[in-house]
């Protein structure tokens, strides 16, 4: 008869699966070469060393994110829609891409479950979305000339990939990179314009509005608009669908009888969204002037890619012990005593941002950041692959 395990030992056993970390040799990505995204300055400002394991080391999930997934999914069938494609040829491209996930990820029978589901709650709400704007209620409205709803308005090509090279005051220049929902010509103004669409499960509609012109990425693509254009954009369009917080019936006892089925619980929100469509989607109009655009880049996004680029200079030397400075910057201060370590590195610590905004507060890569634990994620070999499809 096998021996028991103490606690201790199985503990042991628990973490046992633990990854050694890093396997690369050389880092994942170059500031100056690769440049940088909306997403990877959001990672910069929250915690630098979140932002070096995703882009330096590659690391990802190696499962998946439900309102990542929910949001990659609607933007497939909106994109579908807007380049003339049918309702169901729209719900096919939604279906094929989590068979792909299906058949990519290692997942389990209940995350295979969620996935698909995912998929349904996303078809379920993308169709009513379109009747909320194509029927029910126009983008824009005019005192003398009318109304104009989502298929009178001229759209430009959805999901287009921007690379900008940005011209900074410290003499260096960085590309600027990503993928905007699309541009669209105003119906009165006869103005160009971008639309940025999200999908989030809860909103602050007040703080939306107020500072929209503010936004990181909505802001970034306004001036990524000027800069490939040559012309400033005169309108945005915020367009939001909220993703449902309802959750599938259980059921109770062991045989969980009363569980609701993926189709009935679709079938009950679809009555849900019917019923208040209007806090399901909704839509911020917003005129743009030159000075909003020239302020974000001056008081905001040049700030923020300057600093971008002296803690990625005091780090690229030696880019896997980014608290050490490199050797060539020590001076004689350094061997009088004062410290050597990298102060423009650092980890975020839990509880440094407001909860009610960031959920839980962990960010990105908690296994790893708490616990040294890589065993959730898997190292991949470029740095934006949102940009690679």
């Amino acid at each position: 008869m096998a021996k028991k395990k103490t606690k201790l030992e199985q503990k042991f056993e628990k973490y046992r699966g633990r990854k050694p970390g890093n396997n690369k040799q050389e880092s994942n990505w170059d500031l100056y070469r690769d440049g940088v995204t909306i997403s990877l300055i959001k990672k910069f400002l929250g915690c630098r060393e979140r932002t070096r394991l995703s882009v330096v080391e590659g690391w990802r999930p190696k499962g998946f994110k439900f309102p990542l997934e929910f949001g990659n999914v609607f933007h497939i069938m909106e994109e579908l829609n807007m380049c003339g494609y049918s309702l169901d040829e729209c719900f096919d491209g939604a279906r094929n891409y989590v068979q792909r996930k299906l058949e990519g990820l290692p997942l389990g029978a209940s995350d295979i479950n969620d996935l698909l589901l995912l998929q349904d709650i996303a078809i379920t709400t993308f169709r009513r979305y379109l009747q909320y704007w194509e029927e029910v209620t126009p983008t824009f409205v005019h005192e003398d000339l009318g109304e104009a709803y989502e298929g009178n308005i001229e759209w430009g090509k959805p999901e287009q990939t921007f690379d900008v090279p940005v011209e900074l005051c410290n003499g260096k220049i960085i590309r600027f990179r990503g993928r905007k929902d699309g541009a669209f010509t105003h119906p009165f103004t006869g103005l160009s314009g971008v639309k940025e669409t999200k999908t989030k499960g809860r909103v602050f509609a007040d703080a939306i509005e107020l500072a929209l012109l503010k936004d990181i990425q909505t802001g970034g693509y306004l001036y990524a608009h000027k800069l490939e254009r040559q012309e400033y954009p005169a309108h945005c369009v915020y367009n939001l669908i909220r993703r449902t917080q309802l959750e599938p019936r259980k059921g109770r006892g062991k045989a969980k009888k009363g569980r609701e089925s993926n189709e009935q619980f679709c079938q009950r929100l679809d009555e849900d969204i019917a019923n208040r469509m209007d806090f399901y989607f909704m839509r911020w109009i917003v005129d743009v002037t030159p000075q909003d655009v020239d302020a974000f880049f001056t008081q905001t996004f040049e700030p923020i890619l300057i600093q971008m680029c002296d803690w990625w200079d005091s780090i690229k030397d030696n880019p896997f012990d980014p608290w050490k400075l490199r050797e060539k910057k020590l001076s004689k201060k350094n061997a009088e005593g004062h410290h050597t370590r990298n102060p423009l590195h650092f980890v975020r610590p839990y509880g440094s941002v407001d909860e009610s905004v960031w959920g839980s507060g962990l960010g990105s890569f908690p296994e790893i950041i708490f616990k040294n634990d890589y065993s959730q994620y898997q190292q991949i070999d470029v740095p934006f692959s949102e940009l690679e499809d």
